[in-house]
């Protein structure tokens, strides 16, 4: 092994040491310690691996931050990293008086490289003074995932190269007008005319958006409101514009606006409709002829594992057979389900015959 050259042995253990994705994890905690002591034990191998791990800054460039850790190792993997694009990990918890001087050194720590950043994820409740984003610009960041909330002032959100948004939270403060490029956003379904009005205002300036995700709301919604034209929102008559969108996937809630009715998507491809307990596919999201006429390229409609088959079955039952010979339907399936061609047959059976149907099995 002493006889690889160096790059070599760098890219095995950036192979055997990758970066998660910021949508990885829901708290982060382990990784990072883990990868750290993995990072020691190399370079205690032979005196060519621990150069190699000194001489490849991207084995530092992945940081995890929360209360419990050391101040001083993030420090030294900020140096070591040297210029290399920079993954960051927060968890702010709930950050109190007796805690929050150890947090904000660490936050200010990373805040002080943020033109690095190139990936960065958090969650929790960031009180003043910390932020869940730094003020600022930011050249580098590709992609970023927030699971948290904030109490302090709106950040503006500038980042020229975002491709990939994950707000799995309400009432973020965050507005993204400066992300041009944004192509993949996940946001809760919004349930209030300032959610609508900030989610039509993201999709004017992000006209790249292929991919967009409605993830649950925690709030409730307005049982007298389900039309976008009964809050006045600005345009709501001519619709809500994408013109890259290639996917959109929602779960169903009830008694909230109805935002099939708005979608003009000329490039739209697939629909993924996921289940939830309080669904009502028939009733609360019906699909009306308009979507269709307003996403001529739209062949696709899928349904995961927790839409029941006779749901399926109502909702598709409101479309025209043009409609359905037009559509393929694709039904997900865990594949730890072990679902027998007898029992197949017989969820098939109950779905209209002219309906062609594709069973997707997915991993549990």
């Amino acid at each position: 092994m002493n006889n690889l050259p160096t790059e070599l042995l760098s890219s095995i253990h950036l192979t055997l040491l990758p970066t998660p994705t910021s949508t990885d994890r829901i708290r982060y905690s382990n990784y990072y310690r883990s990868r750290i002591n993995a990072l020691t034990r190399i370079r205690l191998v032979s005196k060519q691996w621990n150069d190699a791990v000194l001489d490849t800054p991207e084995l530092w460039s992945y940081i995890e931050i929360q209360v419990a850790k050391w101040l001083d190792t993030i420090r030294l993997s900020l140096k070591r990293s040297k210029a290399a694009p920079l993954h960051i990990r927060i968890d702010f918890g709930d950050t109190r008086p007796g805690i929050r001087d150890d947090m904000v050194q660490m936050v200010e720590l990373v805040w002080s490289q943020a033109d690095r950043w190139e990936t960065f994820g958090c969650e929790g409740v960031a009180r003043f003074p910390l932020r869940l984003l730094p003020l600022g610009p930011h050249p580098s960041l590709r992609e970023v995932c927030i699971r948290g909330k904030q109490d302090t002032h709106t950040v503006d959100f500038q980042a020229p190269r975002l491709e990939s948004l994950w707000e799995v939270t309400q009432l973020t403060n965050i507005e993204t007008s400066g992300t041009p490029a944004l192509r993949s956003w996940a946001v809760t379904y919004p349930t209030r005319r300032g959610e609508w009005e900030r989610l039509i205002k993201i999709v004017e300036n992000c006209s790249r958006l292929e991919w967009l995700r409605f993830l649950a709301h925690p709030g409730q919604s307005d049982e007298g409101l389900r039309t976008l034209e009964a809050w006045s929102v600005p345009d709501a008559n001519n619709g809500i514009a994408f013109p890259s969108l290639k996917q959109i996937e929602f779960i169903p809630i009830p008694l909230t606006v109805n935002f099939l009715s708005y979608i003009l998507a000329p490039n739209l491809q697939r629909l993924v409709i996921r289940g939830s307990i309080f669904s009502d596919l028939s009733t609360g999201f019906p699909a009306p002829p308009r979507l269709f006429e307003a996403c001529p390229k739209l062949k696709f409609i899928r349904f995961d594992s927790e839409v029941l088959t006779w749901d399926i079955q109502r909702w598709l039952s409101a479309l025209s057979q043009d409609l359905i010979e037009r559509l393929e339907v694709e039904v997900e399936r865990q594949r730890e389900d072990r679902l027998g061609p007898v029992l197949i047959t017989e969820q098939q059976n109950q779905l209209n015959s002219s309906i062609r149907i594709r069973w997707v099995y997915i991993e549990s």
